[in-house]
């Protein structure tokens, strides 16, 4: 089935087609909209409160291993990081962030690639695009946003670019399903970390054609590294990366070489594909 909580999605899908969106459901009249995702549902009733609440109380009496719990909104409704609200009679979006939210961007300093890192503000900037159905709003949360980047330490010219980015994106457009690419294999090249693990990977990436001018279908492949660090006597701690922690000291404390040809032919993986 894959993920872990699989049985329960199909047990929930299956509740719903028996029960929710049967026939004999008193209730069916009153859905204008059930939407799922995982646990959270988003339902659009057009029955009285009191009839909601016969509802939820049915849901609960009907299967003694789902319980379901109901937030009631007129205006204003909260689903997954969306606030819904009603604005001149239709419907609009802005992002929603719980009370507890923290300031879990990465850090600027962390050693991770320059290139994830400069585009992280993009990601941050255009997803705010989307869930923003005003300009207005899209502003108030882009300055929020700003505040937290700047104290990862984000440069304020990236900042800057990633906001501008995502401010003259057409919002219809980004909305849209993106294209599925071909189905390929995925590949990951794993080397022992050292100072020439970049120049390796730009090399891989350059001359990719070459490699795969005998018609392989593999896509560019994933880059990782495994890096040794001194443990507790008995044994060595391992790393697979890409490594997540921040600035390494320098590459020679570390004991690292660069693996042979044949080792690094060897340590081609064949990912296997995610069923979605």
């Amino acid at each position: 089935m894959g993920s872990t909580f699989a049985p329960s999605l199909a047990y929930v899908d299956h509740f719903e087609r028996q029960v929710v969106v049967h026939d004999d459901n008193l209730f069916l009249q009153q859905i204008k909209l059930w939407k799922r995702y995982i646990d959270d549902i988003l339902l659009v009733w057009t029955g009285t409160r009191e009839e909601a609440l016969t509802f939820s109380n049915w849901l609960n009496a009907d299967d003694p291993f789902l319980n379901f719990t109901m937030t009631i909104g007129d205006n204003r409704l909260v689903f997954l990081d969306l606030l819904i609200y009603e604005n001149d009679g239709a419907l609009a979006t802005e992002v929603y962030y719980k009370p507890k939210d923290r300031n879990n961007l990465l850090q600027f300093q962390s050693f991770h690639p320059r290139s994830l890192k400069e585009n992280l503000p993009v990601g941050q900037y255009l997803r705010l695009r989307r869930n923003c159905s005003t300009l207005t709003d899209y502003r108030k949360h882009a300055d929020k946003l700003a505040i937290k980047l700047q104290t990862k330490d984000y440069p304020t010219h990236l900042v800057k670019k990633a906001y501008k980015r995502a401010h003259n994106n057409n919002r219809d457009q980004l909305l849209q399903p993106r294209a599925k690419k071909p189905d390929m294999e995925q590949i990951v090249c794993v080397t022992t970390f050292n100072p020439l693990s970049n120049k390796i990977q730009r090399i891989i990436k350059e001359e990719w054609k070459i490699l795969t001018s005998g018609g392989l279908p593999f896509q560019q492949p994933l880059h990782a590294w495994e890096l040794h660090f001194p443990a507790a006597p008995g044994g060595t701690r391992h790393f697979r990366a890409p490594y997540f922690g921040r600035r390494l000291p320098a590459p020679a404390s570390l004991g690292t070489h660069l693996p042979s040809a044949g080792a690094f032919s060897q340590q081609w993986h064949t990912l296997p594909r995610q069923p979605y």
